[in-house]
């Protein structure tokens, strides 16, 4: 049986998935994530590491918790803000299939059934598709923040008038011609 299988080797084809997902980084980011271990000084491969493990689970046991989400977000997150694109963001997922098929290869698992697989193939997928409404939502809030930015730039450029009160607001528009006529219907 194919869950027997994937219970057993679940050490095993985690590390091959984190691998695979370093593996998508630069050379030097590849080698940085693979030497260091330390949490603190490796926050990136401690994420990956941490979070591919929960999301294993949840692949091997159909059970997608809360806790998916926010495991994808965070993993998703860091690979937004690292300018990946859409699929390079949420690819990272599909490649667990790879390290599936690659670590169970030889262990007996050609006598699984086709639906198992294709379960299995089905579970991934949906995991791929919260993945790209993660991706989504950082992508919507990275674009509100730099616009927040620009905004509070502007602010404060030399020459342009900052309103910081409703009071001052009140007698700016009072004392503009434009919005003069706008009030007197002209």
């Amino acid at each position: 049986m194919l869950s027997e299988l994937l219970a057993n080797e679940k050490t095993s084809i985690l590390e091959h998935w984190v691998r695979l997902i370093v593996e998508t980084y630069p050379v030097q980011s590849k080698r940085f994530l693979v030497e260091q271990s330390n949490r603190f000084s490796n926050p990136v491969g401690h994420t990956v590491s941490t979070e591919a493990g929960v999301l294993l689970d949840c692949i091997l046991t159909d059970n997608f918790s809360d806790q998916v989400e926010k495991s994808l977000n965070n993993i998703v997150r860091i690979r937004t803000v690292q300018e990946f694109t859409a699929s390079e963001a949420v690819g990272f997922v599909f490649s667990l299939k790879r390290a599936i098929r690659e670590t169970i290869a030889g262990c007996g698992w050609e006598t699984t059934k086709p639906e198992e697989l294709s379960e299995l193939d089905d579970r991934i997928d949906r995991l791929v598709l919260l993945a790209f409404d993660q991706y989504m939502k950082c992508r919507d809030q990275m674009s509100e923040i730099r616009v927040n930015e620009i905004k509070r730039r502007f602010q404060y450029m030399p020459g342009s008038r900052k309103l910081s009160s409703p009071h001052q607001q009140e007698e700016h528009d009072t004392n503009d011609p434009a919005s003069d006529k706008q009030s007197s219907g002209r």
